[in-house]
């Protein structure tokens, strides 16, 4: 392999890798503040949805929800995995596919419309520093640590691509290739880690927007339709995750 096509592999899986994190944690703070009753009142007080952009605003929502799953479930099919192939890039596959959801939630952050910020579904009145506001807190963060801990578990370096990268730097076959056939078995099931911590994230928060409701449905229906995990898998896991806490514990002990 040339220098400079090694030097553009290692930029795209970094670029990949960096944007990623970005792009979560953006996502993060954006769901965290979408169900507060702090953000959602400064909207009210900014604007109302009125009668005649409501419409707009809610094909808006509803086109950037169908764009993140469109992009989900195409650059997840095989034959847009032959054509990165048949370009000689097929080790950019997994790293290309981190890069345009990062985009893809981007797009979705930044685009997002309110709609009908003064009449929620639900609201709870959650005052800042009381039990409550940390109880919800600490229910987000939990939950994407719960995330965190699933992408550990199943191998983050593969996950983001890098570990793809690097093996052909190296000459080596695909790490996938090297997995157990329980752990390529799990692949094919799911494509997000722990898609119940997602759906708590998306449901339990204090105020119910309409907009919210709207992005938690079409979340939940896509992660309810579009992953099978068995009890094969959900062994496969916990089994993996046992293995890896042993592996903590003994290089703690050395």
């Amino acid at each position: 392999m040339n220098v400079v096509k090694t030097a553009v592999l290692c930029l795209i899986s970094a670029v990949g890798f960096s944007f990623c994190f970005l792009s979560v944690v953006q996502f993060a703070v954006f769901l965290y503040h979408s169900g507060s009753e702090q953000f959602n009142g400064v909207l009210c007080q900014e604007r109302t949805t009125k009668d005649s952009s409501w419409v707009v605003s809610t094909i808006i929502d509803v086109c950037l929800i169908v764009l993140f799953i469109l992009q989900h479930t195409l650059m997840a099919s095989s034959w847009w995995k032959q054509i990165i192939h048949s370009t000689g890039f097929g080790v950019l596959t997994r790293s290309l596919y981190v890069i345009a959801t990062s985009l893809a939630l981007q797009i979705v952050c930044s685009w997002w419309q309110p709609l009908f910020p003064c009449s929620p579904i639900w609201q709870f009145q959650v005052s800042p520093g009381s039990f409550s506001s940390f109880l919800c807190f600490a229910v987000h963060a939990i939950s994407w640590l719960l995330v965190l801990a699933v992408c550990l578990t199943l191998d983050y370096a593969e996950l983001m691509g890098v570990k793809q990268v690097y093996y052909s730097i190296l000459g080596l076959p695909s790490p996938l290739y090297q997995k157990s056939e329980e752990h390529r078995r799990l692949f094919q099931h799911f494509r997000h880690p722990l898609s119940s911590s997602l759906l708590v994230v998306l449901w339990f928060i204090p105020m119910m927007c309409w907009d919210r409701f709207l992005l938690a449905s079409g979340f939940t229906l896509y992660l309810l339709l579009g992953h099978s995990l068995d009890t094969e898998d959900y062994d496969y896991l916990k089994e993996q995750y046992e293995l890896k806490e042993e592996q903590l514990w003994q290089s703690r002990l050395r």
